[in-house]
């Protein structure tokens, strides 16, 4: 008998340790759980404000942006505005040289310089 009661006792210790064990691990104080609930609160928060953050700096780049792009299409604006009065100028002094060439080759064919 004193066989079976070891052979009983060898078997049954470690699970009762262990189930003891287990026990105490997630048997937390309320102190404890109090604690742990404020720690994933304040990571909650903490991402929180992480992306209100970020919300703030985005809209801030992006009204930067637009202003950009605004000053950006005056500068483009402005620049085909003097593409054209250029294009012009140049269409206009053609049209007064090949006039002024013209008007000294009948004044002078002779003496007219080749064009």
């Amino acid at each position: 008998m004193k066989f079976y009661n070891k052979l009983f006792l060898n078997a049954a210790l470690p699970v009762l340790l262990l189930l003891g064990a287990c026990s105490s691990a997630t048997d937390l104080t309320y102190g404890e759980k109090i604690q742990n609930q404020g720690a994933k609160t304040q990571q909650i928060g903490q991402n929180w404000s992480e992306g209100e953050s970020l919300v703030t700096k985005g809209n801030s780049l992006i009204q930067s942006g637009n202003k950009e792009i605004d000053k950006g299409k005056d500068i483009v604006s402005k620049g085909e505005s003097t593409v054209r009065e250029g294009e012009s100028l140049v269409r206009q002094g053609n049209r007064l040289k090949t006039g002024a060439e013209e008007s000294y080759q009948r004044r002078s064919p002779n003496n007219a310089p080749p064009l």
